[in-house]
């Protein structure tokens, strides 16, 4: 099997009931941020029962977060054969532009991880 999952979950609620992220993260570091995009990676592996598990969580616009983080940040975790990496980007662009540059990039680096 290529693709045997996909979860979508924007709220705090959603991240932590689908994929168990810690109430504690998304408190201490936002939703927007390396250590919940890296447990979204690791509950979508542990939900999907799968081997590879992307993970995206960002502000694609017009607003950034509470905190000042800016529209166009996005974090991704790529969780494959028990190591968990992950990177941070800032895109230019209306929500529409910063999801299509997001899910590009995601594609890219896991294809990099792979090989």
């Amino acid at each position: 099997k290529f693709y045997g999952a996909g979860f979508v979950t924007f709220t705090d609620q959603a991240k932590m009931k689908i994929l168990s992220v810690s109430q504690q993260s998304l408190e201490r570091y936002s939703a927007v941020s390396e250590k919940v995009a890296a447990e979204m990676a690791t509950g979508a592996i542990e939900r999907a029962d799968a081997d590879v598990s992307i993970a995206i969580t960002g502000y694609g616009g017009p607003e950034g977060g509470e905190d000042g983080t800016p529209a166009g940040t996005v974090w991704f975790a790529w969780h494959i054969k028990g190591q968990t990496y992950t990177a941070v980007m800032h895109f230019a662009g209306d929500c529409e532009t910063v999801l299509a540059l997001a899910v590009r990039f995601a594609l890219v680096q896991l294809l990099q991880l792979l090989l």
